[in-house]
């Protein structure tokens, strides 16, 4: 008997210590579930907020439109107080801005000044959160918002490829004249799909006149020299055929190539005995490509007899000029049939 009150009271503390950390972790799942919960509720108020909130400025919106947007009263009565009201007008404005053009879309663009917009965006112009600043500089595009044009140039050169990708949209849509002339500040290499994005918004978003690209042949970073000589060649500008020819002799080899491809497709009369001369000196992967240009300029018999031009230890290239001269063979075929 002793000895069983002995053990129970010894076991005395170790049941305190379960005791304890029974209670303590259960008080803890209550609090974590009851803050849960909380967050949650808070999370459907402020939703529900936001929901009436847009269904109030739809509502005037409409009205505002179509019915007399003139009315200085309703248009003060509807100003966001706090930071929710003025991210929900600017949500509810871009709604409106990509379904109305024209008249409807300069109304927009006095409501936003009129509701001081433009300090919320600038404001958020400056995050820390990359998701603001693209969208910020893309409703600054959409509303053509001339004041951020300063801020928008310098994230030109974020790290993030969304906000270059914004920044670039903004810069060439609100352009009426030089509308690469941001270029003369990036300091970042243009990713080939840049490269194609800038194109794409020169055809589709810039109605003015098209620059003269042979001034950014001289810009320190290669991959904006690429891509002025792709652009020579795609807006036919003949008058630069003197500034790409020293690139034929650069010591870079895409610049080589990009010449190369550039002033075939601006026909320019000599490429042919120029690149020719330069095929047996020419590192494998350029040669391709002269290959490849001379194959559309020669005749058969004047294209086989390249075969001579090119080392043999050239396997790749000595293969892709048989295989070249076979296609030229059967184009000559198709001739005479």
């Amino acid at each position: 008997m002793n000895d069983y009150i002995n053990t129970v009271s010894n076991g005395e503390l170790i049941l305190h210590v379960n005791l304890f950390f029974s209670v303590f972790f259960s008080l803890v799942a209550l609090l974590l579930v009851g803050t849960i919960l909380y967050m949650r509720y808070q999370k459907l108020r402020e939703n529900r907020k936001i929901q009436k909130r847009r269904e109030i400025l739809s509502d005037f919106m409409m009205r505002y439109l179509f019915e007399n947007p003139n009315d200085e009263q309703a248009i003060e009565a509807h100003q966001p107080q706090n930071n929710l009201q003025l991210r929900t007008a600017v949500q509810v404005i871009m709604e409106f801005v990509d379904n109305f053009k024209g008249e409807s879309l300069e109304l927009l663009r006095k409501l936003f000044y009129a509701w001081r917009l433009q300090k919320y965006v600038q404001h958020k112009l400056q995050s820390k959160l990359w998701y603001d600043v693209a969208q910020s500089i893309y409703i600054s595009s959409e509303l053509k918002l001339e004041e951020m044009r300063e801020h928008v140039v310098k994230h030109t050169n974020s790290t993030r490829k969304d906000i270059r990708q914004q920044a670039i949209f903004y810069l060439i849509n609100m352009a009426q004249e030089n509308p690469l002339s941001f270029l003369h500040q990036v300091d970042k290499p243009l990713s080939v799909f840049e490269q194609i994005y800038i194109k794409d918004c020169m055809d589709t978003q810039y109605t003015g006149v098209i620059p003269e690209f042979g001034e950014y042949l001289e810009h320190p970073l290669e991959s904006v020299q690429i891509f002025a000589l792709k652009m020579i060649a795609e807006y036919n500008q003949f008058e630069s055929i003197g500034e790409i020819l020293p690139f034929l002799e650069s010591e870079r080899e895409e610049l080589r190539i990009a010449a190369i491809e550039s002033l075939s497709k601006l026909e320019y009369p000599e490429l042919s005995e120029r690149i020719e001369q330069k095929l047996p000196l020419e590192k494998a992967s350029v040669r391709s490509h002269i290959l490849r240009n001379l194959k559309r300029k020669y005749s058969l018999g004047d294209f086989q007899n390249l075969v001579g031009l090119i080392p043999e230890t050239d396997y790749k290239n000595r293969v892709l000029h048989f295989n070249l001269a076979n296609s030229l063979r059967k184009e000559s075929k198709k001739l005479y049939i």
